[in-house]
Protein backbone atom coordinates (compact mmCIF):
# COMPACT_ATOMS: atom_id res chain seq x y z
CA UNK A 1 0.00 0.00 0.00
CA UNK A 2 1.34 3.32 -0.70
CA UNK A 3 0.69 6.34 1.76
CA UNK A 4 1.38 9.72 0.76
CA UNK A 5 2.59 11.71 3.82
CA UNK A 6 1.35 15.13 4.36
CA UNK A 7 5.46 16.18 4.14
CA UNK A 8 6.59 18.31 1.29
CA UNK A 9 9.61 16.72 -0.47
CA UNK A 10 12.74 18.27 0.09
CA UNK A 11 12.96 19.88 -3.64
CA UNK A 12 9.43 21.36 -2.96
CA UNK A 13 10.44 22.19 0.50
CA UNK A 14 13.59 24.54 -1.13
CA UNK A 15 12.06 25.87 -4.24
CA UNK A 16 9.52 27.29 -1.54
CA UNK A 17 12.45 28.27 0.21
CA UNK A 18 13.62 29.98 -2.51
CA UNK A 19 10.54 31.92 -3.40
CA UNK A 20 10.23 33.53 0.05
CA UNK A 21 13.43 34.92 -0.30
CA UNK A 22 13.27 36.08 -3.40
CA UNK A 23 9.95 37.43 -2.72
CA UNK A 24 11.32 39.01 0.65
CA UNK A 25 14.23 40.58 -1.94
CA UNK A 26 11.71 41.92 -4.24
CA UNK A 27 9.93 43.43 -1.80
CA UNK A 28 13.11 45.45 0.03
CA UNK A 29 13.82 46.51 -3.39
CA UNK A 30 9.93 47.80 -4.16
CA UNK A 31 9.91 49.49 -0.59
CA UNK A 32 6.47 47.74 0.01
CA UNK A 33 5.20 47.12 2.90
CA UNK A 34 6.68 43.93 5.21
CA UNK A 35 4.69 40.83 5.57
CA UNK A 36 3.50 39.32 8.44
CA UNK A 37 5.39 36.10 8.04
CA UNK A 38 8.48 36.17 10.26
CA UNK A 39 10.38 34.14 7.71
CA UNK A 40 9.70 36.85 5.33
CA UNK A 41 10.80 39.40 7.31
CA UNK A 42 13.68 37.80 8.22
CA UNK A 43 14.66 37.54 4.22
CA UNK A 44 13.91 41.09 4.35
CA UNK A 45 16.71 42.03 6.79
CA UNK A 46 18.84 39.69 5.09
CA UNK A 47 18.07 41.35 2.08
CA UNK A 48 18.09 44.88 3.52
CA UNK A 49 22.07 44.25 5.21
CA UNK A 50 22.93 43.05 2.05
CA UNK A 51 22.49 45.73 0.60
CA UNK A 52 24.66 48.11 2.52
CA UNK A 53 27.83 48.62 2.17
CA UNK A 54 29.85 47.67 4.95
CA UNK A 55 30.35 49.77 7.93
CA UNK A 56 34.10 49.18 7.74
CA UNK A 57 36.03 50.67 5.13
CA UNK A 58 39.29 48.42 4.76
CA UNK A 59 42.87 50.19 2.82
CA UNK A 60 43.09 49.62 -0.64
CA UNK A 61 46.35 47.55 0.03
CA UNK A 62 44.30 45.69 2.59
CA UNK A 63 44.89 41.95 0.37
CA UNK A 64 48.30 42.80 -0.18
CA UNK A 65 49.28 43.64 3.49
CA UNK A 66 47.53 40.11 4.33
CA UNK A 67 49.58 38.29 1.77
CA UNK A 68 52.53 39.21 2.65
CA UNK A 69 52.02 38.94 6.68
CA UNK A 70 50.70 35.58 6.05
CA UNK A 71 53.99 34.54 3.77
CA UNK A 72 56.34 35.64 6.22
CA UNK A 73 55.60 34.33 9.21
CA UNK A 74 54.78 30.90 10.02
CA UNK A 75 51.89 29.65 12.85
CA UNK A 76 53.86 29.27 15.76
CA UNK A 77 52.22 26.15 17.14
CA UNK A 78 51.95 24.09 13.93
CA UNK A 79 55.38 24.83 13.05
CA UNK A 80 56.61 23.92 16.74
CA UNK A 81 54.39 20.76 16.32
CA UNK A 82 55.67 19.53 12.78
CA UNK A 83 59.00 20.04 14.05
CA UNK A 84 58.79 17.98 17.72
CA UNK A 85 57.00 15.28 15.52
CA UNK A 86 60.23 15.39 13.28
CA UNK A 87 62.65 15.47 16.28
CA UNK A 88 61.21 12.24 17.45
CA UNK A 89 60.81 10.21 14.57
CA UNK A 90 64.28 11.37 13.75
CA UNK A 91 65.21 10.09 17.04
CA UNK A 92 63.63 6.75 17.14
CA UNK A 93 64.98 6.35 13.84
CA UNK A 94 69.08 6.96 14.96
CA UNK A 95 68.11 4.72 17.91
CA UNK A 96 66.76 1.92 15.67
CA UNK A 97 70.12 2.52 13.58
CA UNK A 98 71.86 2.15 16.33
CA UNK A 99 70.59 -1.04 17.75
CA UNK A 100 70.72 -2.77 14.89
CA UNK A 101 74.61 -1.72 14.20
CA UNK A 102 74.86 -2.99 17.77
CA UNK A 103 73.05 -6.43 17.26
CA UNK A 104 74.99 -6.97 13.75
CA UNK A 105 78.17 -5.69 14.98
CA UNK A 106 79.74 -9.18 15.01
CA UNK A 107 79.14 -9.91 11.68
CA UNK A 108 80.44 -6.54 9.99
CA UNK A 109 83.20 -5.61 12.47
CA UNK A 110 85.84 -7.88 11.38
CA UNK A 111 85.37 -7.13 7.91
CA UNK A 112 86.64 -3.26 9.17
CA UNK A 113 89.21 -5.18 10.73
CA UNK A 114 90.77 -7.06 8.17
CA UNK A 115 91.33 -3.62 5.96
CA UNK A 116 92.13 -1.14 9.21
CA UNK A 117 93.10 -3.06 12.46
CA UNK A 118 92.39 -0.27 14.32
CA UNK A 119 88.79 -0.38 12.98
CA UNK A 120 87.96 -3.48 14.56
CA UNK A 121 87.91 -3.14 17.50
CA UNK A 122 84.97 -1.60 19.53
CA UNK A 123 86.99 1.09 21.33
CA UNK A 124 87.21 3.69 18.27
CA UNK A 125 83.65 3.36 17.62
CA UNK A 126 82.10 3.87 21.34
CA UNK A 127 84.49 7.03 21.21
CA UNK A 128 83.28 8.14 18.20
CA UNK A 129 79.65 7.97 19.35
CA UNK A 130 80.06 9.30 22.74
CA UNK A 131 81.69 12.26 20.96
CA UNK A 132 78.48 12.84 18.62
CA UNK A 133 76.27 12.41 21.60
CA UNK A 134 78.43 14.97 23.53
CA UNK A 135 77.97 17.01 20.33
CA UNK A 136 74.28 16.54 19.89
CA UNK A 137 73.83 17.28 23.92
CA UNK A 138 75.47 20.51 23.42
CA UNK A 139 73.42 21.87 20.63
CA UNK A 140 70.22 21.25 22.17
CA UNK A 141 71.13 23.04 25.43
CA UNK A 142 69.79 26.40 25.42
CA UNK A 143 71.93 28.97 25.66
CA UNK A 144 73.28 29.79 29.28
CA UNK A 145 71.52 33.26 30.90
CA UNK A 146 73.77 36.17 32.71
CA UNK A 147 72.42 36.89 35.92
CA UNK A 148 73.38 40.82 36.06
Amino acid sequence: MNHESNESRPDDLAAREWLAQERALADERAGRASADEPRLHAYRLIARAAGQPPAIQLPADFAQRTARAITQRRPVAEGRLEFNLLLLLGALLGGAGVVVLVLSASTWLPAFGATAPWLGSPWPWACAVCMGLSGLYRRWQPAPRLHV
